[in-house]
C-alpha cells in the first residue's frame, strides 16, 4: 500500500513499532518479539512485519471506503429511478450511474477479497521472513567459522 512511514521505533529484544500514513488514514502497528526468535532479533524484520500490519489495516479501510462509495452510488441510482420522472433522453445517464454503481460494488468486493488473502498470508509472510533471516545468519556464522 502506498504511503509513507512517519514513525518507526525498535526496542532491542522487545518490540518494533511503525506508524504509516496513507490516503485512507494513519495506521499504527506494534509487533513483539517471541522468545524463540531472540537469536535473530533485528530492527529491520520487526519493522517490516509492523509495516505489513499497517498495510493490512490500510487495506481493510480501503475496502470499507469502497463499500461506502458503492452504497452511495447504488442509493443515488435507486432514488433517481424511483422518485424522479425521467425523460426518454435521460435513460442513458441513468444507465451510466447504474453501471458505475455496479463497478464500485465489484471493486469493493475485490478490495475485501484482497484484504482476506492478505490476512491469511500474514503467518506465512512472517515465517518466510524469519526463515530467510535464520538462513542468512547461519551462512554468516558458517563463513566466520571457516575463516
Amino acid at each position: 500500500m502506498k504511503g509513507k512511514i512517519i514513525y518507526s521505533d525498535y526496542l532491542p529484544g522487545y518490540s518494533s513499532t511503525v506508524r504509516k500514513q496513507t490516503k485512507y488514514g494513519e495506521f499504527c502497528s506494534e509487533v513483539f518479539l517471541q522468545e524463540e526468535d531472540k537469536d535473530i532479533d533485528n530492527s529491520f524484520d520487526g519493522c517490516r512485519i509492523a509495516e505489513f500490519d499497517c498495510n493490512l489495516k490500510a487495506t481493510k479501510e480501503k475496502a470499507k471506503w469502497m463499500r461506502q462509495r458503492a452504497i452511495g452510488a447504488r442509493t443515488l441510482y435507486n432514488n433517481i429511478r424511483n422518485y424522479y420522472p425521467i425523460e426518454q433522453n435521460q435513460y442513458e445517464l441513468l444507465d451510466a450511474i447504474g453501471a458505475q454503481a455496479y463497478y464500485m460494488e465489484r471493486e469493493a468486493d475485490k478490495a475485501r477479497d484482497y484484504y482476506e488473502r492478505m490476512k491469511d498470508y500474514r503467518p506465512i509472510y512472517i515465517e518466510n521472513l524469519l526463515k530467510r533471516r535464520r538462513e542468512t545468519r547461519s551462512l554468516i556464522h558458517h563463513k566466520k567459522d571457516s575463516d
